[in-house]
């Protein structure tokens, strides 16, 4: 598949790839496989403010945890990503950044693992 770093690449742009989530650092690749614990939906906001209209996408927001933590994936303008539900095992590829404190991958390349 196009996009997903080969099996036992250890760097990406001669930055290393976090394997884990505790590994993981805003900025940097990873690539994580583990068990969705919760799903939430962020529905699309509209707000009124000093300098007018404001407008915030939906979300689609998935807990992954790998057995060293959790990290959110998440699907910007989403409602839904069909078969991400509580107890799926998943592997996630892209670059996390930080959001609130708390790291994030958006918009990842995912596949369905089988249970381990």
């Amino acid at each position: 598949m196009t996009g997903w770093l080969p099996d036992g690449s250890e760097q990406w742009g001669g930055q290393p790839v976090a394997r884990t989530v505790s590994d993981m650092k805003a900025r940097r690749r990873a690539v994580l496989t583990g068990v969705v614990r919760t799903v939430v939906v962020r529905r699309a906001q509209q707000s009124h403010g000093p300098l007018g209209r404001s407008w915030r996408p939906g979300a689609f927001d998935a807990w992954l945890d790998d057995g060293t933590g959790s990290a959110v994936v998440r699907w910007v303008g989403r409602e839904s990503v069909p078969g991400i539900v509580g107890g799926v095992r998943l592997t996630v590829e892209g670059t996390a950044s930080e959001v609130a404190g708390q790291l994030v991958i958006v918009n990842p390349l995912y596949r369905f693992e089988a249970d381990a």
